[in-house]
C-alpha cells in the first residue's frame, strides 16, 4: 500500500507543478479572458412538440435557460434525443457577455425522421465563468 500512496503523490505533485506551468503560460499572452476551470452543466427541454425531417435545422422552443453574467456556454456535442442534437442556442435579444442572458430557443438538427414532444431533454450546455483580466 505505501508505494501505491507514494506513486499517488507523485502525480499530484506533477500535476500542480504543470498546473502553475499552465497558469504562467496562459497569463503571459494577450487574452481578455480566461474560462474557469469548472462549468455548471444545463439541460435543454422542449417547450413545444415538433416533427423533424431528416437533415433539415430547425429552431425549437425550449425551457428558458438563465446564462449568469461573464460565462461562456457551450453545447455538448454528444447527441442526448434519439432524432438528432442541438448545434446552438439562441437570445431572443443579443447581449453582451458582462450581462445575465436568458436562451429560450435552440437550432436542433435532426439525423433521422421524428417526433420531439414537449418535455423531452434534447441536449446540456455547460457554463463556464470567465474572469477578467488586464495586463
Amino acid at each position: 500500500m505505501p508505494i501505491v500512496t507514494k506513486y499517488i503523490k507523485g502525480i499530484r505533485t506533477e500535476a500542480k507543478k504543470r498546473e502553475k506551468s499552465d497558469w504562467i503560460a496562459w497569463k503571459s499572452r494577450t487574452f481578455d479572458f480566461l474560462a474557469g476551470r469548472h462549468g455548471r452543466v444545463g439541460h435543454l427541454v422542449a417547450k413545444e412538440d415538433m416533427v423533424c425531417k431528416r437533415g433539415e435545422a430547425q429552431p425549437v422552443e425550449i425551457e428558458p435557460v438563465e446564462i449568469p453574467p461573464s460565462s461562456l456556454v457551450s453545447v455538448v456535442p454528444y447527441a442526448v434525443h434519439k432524432a438528432g442534437i442541438v448545434i446552438g442556442l439562441v437570445d431572443k435579444m443579443p447581449l453582451p457577455t458582462e450581462l445575465p442572458r436568458v436562451a429560450d430557443s435552440a437550432v436542433f438538427f435532426p439525423y433521422t425522421d421524428g417526433v420531439v414532444k414537449k418535455g423531452d431533454v434534447l441536449g446540456r450546455a455547460v457554463y463556464f465563468p470567465m474572469e477578467e483580466f488586464r495586463e
